[in-house]
């Protein structure tokens, strides 16, 4: 056993290396008891692409069919929300951040950035 000497008392190390090694061979979610849910928020014929999450709002570029759009999920609700809809106008690099989702769209000319604020339900 390994000892130290600090501030005039004799601390053992041993009781310390032997807690590391007991939380290396052990898987971690058992020594800390913790437990995993996976939840497939999504279930469609087409594509989904570039999830991204902040808090409980997880946003993504998904195809309707005719083209990729952005979606939102709230993890408290389980709801989905379609954020665009237009018909052969990719949008694509959906982001959220606290109360706000940004995203790149093709207006049919050239790129255009958005954002929709998800308390008000509205896009800029």
């Amino acid at each position: 056993m390994v000892f130290a000497k600090r501030d005039g008392r004799i601390k053992s190390l041993g009781l310390f290396f032997a807690l590391v090694l007991l939380l290396t061979i052990m898987p971690l979610s058992s020594a800390l008891a913790v437990s995993f849910t996976t939840t497939q928020i999504t279930n469609n014929p087409y594509t989904d692409w570039e999830p991204q999450i902040d808090g409980d709002t997880v946003v993504w570029r998904g195809s309707d069919g005719d083209d990729f759009e952005v979606f939102l999920y709230d993890i408290p609700t389980q709801t989905t929300t379609q954020l665009t809809d237009n018909i052969y106008l990719d949008d694509y690099f959906a982001k959220v951040e606290g109360n706000w989702v940004v995203w790149q769209g093709w207006d049919g000319s050239d790129w255009e950035i958005s954002l929709y604020d998800i308390s008000n339900k509205t896009t800029i």
